[in-house]
């Protein structure tokens, strides 16, 4: 079964920034036609335009759906964050609205943990490996690398055609934390996590936190389950 890209446009942080501000302001149809008036100077075609917005919302709502209970929660808690962490709210829930996205930083976390560095060419002919060799995979490589860079969480200008490791963006928002572990359960179609995994996978290389086992304490929806193998965190109820 062919696995689907879906991105297909660099993330911009003012985008994204943009989408959430209308989405939380005013009625999905209004947030959209405001959206489509501010980009129709950058973007020409109707057509075009309305499948990039779609791809931009996508992150917030789902595309031209109305937000869930979850979305809307996202979105209250985005309005009010600092610059910092608006990045790593971005940066998580395109994670939990694109599987390919959440590939791709896998990888690039990898690489850039053995070596500090990854080449764009290198990157995406490993996600050819997964996705196989298309224009979509090209494009969703790009924007994933071109998002990395606008997020200012890689330095994409040292080396050519290279992304550098950089200092971590710090992440102090608890709200954040729970987005992590549901990343990490999104990402590996699952309820149960193991609380060493929350911490180090590579997915979240450009982050620096911690979640311990106390943090899950006052959390109704997680529970800590200790076995021979290690603490596993359990996600009740609904993903």
């Amino acid at each position: 079964m062919k696995k689907e890209v879906g991105l297909f446009r660099p993330l911009r942080f003012d985008q994204l920034d943009l989408a959430a501000s209308l989405l939380s302001n005013y009625e999905l149809n209004d947030a959209f036609e405001i959206m489509n008036e501010k980009l129709s100077n950058e973007l020409k075609g109707n057509v075009g335009r309305r499948k990039v917005i779609n791809n931009i919302t996508r992150v917030w709502s789902g595309g031209k759906k109305q937000p869930s209970n979850f979305q809307k929660n996202v979105l209250s808690r985005y309005c009010n964050a600092n610059h910092d962490s608006k990045i790593a709210y971005q940066y998580l829930m395109t994670a939990i609205a694109f599987p390919f996205f959440r590939d791709t930083v896998n990888i690039v976390g990898k690489y850039l943990r053995m070596t500090g560095k990854i080449s764009n060419a290198f990157l995406l002919k490993e996600m050819e490996n997964s996705y196989g060799s298309a224009e979509s995979v090209y494009k969703g490589t790009n924007a994933v690398v071109r998002g990395l860079i606008d997020w200012n969480l890689v330095d994409g200008m040292t080396e050519k055609g290279k992304l550098i490791e950089i200092d971590k963006l710090r992440i102090s928002d608890e709200f954040l934390k729970q987005l992590i572990v549901k990343v990490l359960m999104e990402h590996y179609n699952t309820e149960y996590i193991q609380l060493d995994q929350l911490n180090e996978d590579a997915i979240f290389f450009p982050f620096n936190y911690h979640l311990s086992e106390s943090y899950f304490d006052n959390l109704t929806n997680y529970e800590v389950i200790d076995d021979h193998s290690g603490k596993y965190v359990h996600m009740m109820g609904q993903r």
